[in-house]
């Protein structure tokens, strides 16, 4: 599950996310919940660590990954060659891209 703008979330929909998990845990259903956010979550992690909801660092806030998201024209062009060789649907030679974009981009924007 990816939650974006989590740095706005207060302690109750922290503690909803955490019965979640629970929930689905007791069905051996494993989330993996990703938190995207600014930098003003870290301090709301360690603000419930200080208050002792470790139960709800434990299940959602374990690892801190950074994320850049496409910073040059070689990061766009990976990603879109990504979409170019997925087929769809499954097993044709559709790609993602053949709706959206029916001509190829030419090897100049690629660089």
């Amino acid at each position: 599950m990816f939650l974006d703008e989590a740095q706005r979330f207060n302690e109750n929909e922290y503690e909803w996310l955490r019965d979640v998990h629970d929930v689905l845990d007791r069905q051996q259903i494993k989330l993996f919940t990703f938190l995207v956010r600014q930098e003003e979550l870290l301090a709301q992690k360690t603000a419930l660590q200080l208050a002792g909801k470790t139960q709800i660092v434990a299940r959602l806030m374990v690892d801190e990954l950074a994320f850049y998201g496409s910073r040059n024209a070689h990061d766009v062009a990976t990603c879109l060659n990504g979409y170019d060789q997925t087929a769809y649907p499954e097993g044709t030679p559709w790609s993602f891209t053949r709706f959206t974009c029916p001509r190829r981009l030419t090897p100049a924007i690629a660089r």
